[in-house]
């Protein structure tokens, strides 16, 4: 190897300048407490989810099955026959006489 360059360690580049720290943004109580809201609104959301759910689910009775929708379900009594009106050929019985006075 013949090469005019050689690294001997005497051109050593300077290490960076670190820069200064940066200052917090929020302090810790405010970080704590803000971790304490939201524990706090996601309990209030899963009570209310498990609330709407309990209701929907449980509380309700279930529907009725099967449905009695046709003639030939258990219970089905059929209609009784209309009783026609009557007519105008009807003519009702004529009133009874007062009764006697004795």
């Amino acid at each position: 190897m013949t090469s005019d360059q050689s690294n001997t360690g005497a051109h050593n580049p300077a290490p960076a300048a670190v820069p200064p720290p940066q200052p917090r943004r929020y302090s810790t109580g405010v970080v704590i407490g803000a971790g304490l809201a939201g524990l706090v609104l996601g309990a209030i959301a899963t009570l209310v989810v498990t609330g709407l759910v309990w209701t929907v689910r449980v509380e309700f009775p279930p529907p009725p099955y099967p449905p009695p929708l046709s003639p030939t379900a258990p219970g089905w009594v059929p209609p009784s026959p209309p009783t026609p009106p009557p007519g105008p050929g009807v003519v009702p019985p004529p009133p009874l006489p007062p009764a006697p006075h004795g």
